[in-house]
């Protein structure tokens, strides 16, 4: 009885001294977590990214399948951006008609003399879902007039005018037109949303940290 206690006594010891020994080894195996990068380094990568696509100009419209793969270059610096998927989902898919109609030459050039105004790409977006509303995007890109500026556009020209009488005969308001629509349409935009969730994960991980 007493060499059945002992034997068992001796076997827990050993079990006991390779379970340390495994928790050593999986304690030396695991890899260390790369703390975040510095926030003009993800700047760096983002733009680099995108200048190197072709055709890439500022202003120029992105698609999901172009911002996709950027997350996982984040990933490797030592971000992984929670809200990504966020993100991503308010990048036009590819599929969509303004990505489509768009990217044509047509489509390049009238991105190009876009100009600054904020809210463009919003109104094209929100004209294309209104009854006939594909037909005067397509328009707008393909005329001389609408190559100028969308606002200008629709308030100088005879075409203009008719433009905003069928604006305000539709559902949508005039001043539903003007707002954002949430979505994220240009590469400036995309910095603009990552530098907001830097912030917001910066500030988390130091609410975290202990307090001396």
């Amino acid at each position: 009885m007493r060499c059945r206690i002992g034997c068992l006594s001796a076997a827990i010891v050993v079990l006991t001294g390779l379970y340390a020994v495994c928790c050593a080894d999986a304690a030396v195996a695991a890899p260390k977590r790369k703390p975040m990068p510095p926030l003009p380094e993800v700047e760096g990568v983002v733009i680099r990214y995108f200048q190197a696509m072709p055709e890439h100009h500022p202003g120029k419209i992105i698609a999901r399948s172009e911002v996709e793969p950027l997350f996982g270059m984040l990933q490797r610096m030592g971000w992984t951006v929670r809200d990504r998927l966020n993100i991503l989902n308010r990048v036009p898919a590819d599929s969509s008609f303004l990505n489509r109609s768009l990217r044509t030459p047509a489509g390049y050039e009238f991105m190009r003399r876009l100009g600054n105004h904020p809210t463009t790409y919003d109104q094209l977006d929100r004209l294309s879902q209104m009854p006939r509303g594909r037909n005067t995007v397509k328009v707008l890109i393909n005329s001389v007039p609408g190559k100028e500026n969308i606002t200008q556009w629709s308030v100088t020209t005879e075409k203009g005018r008719k433009f905003s009488r069928m604006l305000s005969k539709s559902r949508m308001s005039g001043k539903r037109f003007e707002q954002p629509t949430g979505k994220i349409y240009t590469a400036e935009s995309l910095l603009r949303e990552l530098r907001k969730s830097y912030a917001a994960e910066k500030a988390a991980a130091e609410a975290k940290k202990p307090r001396i």
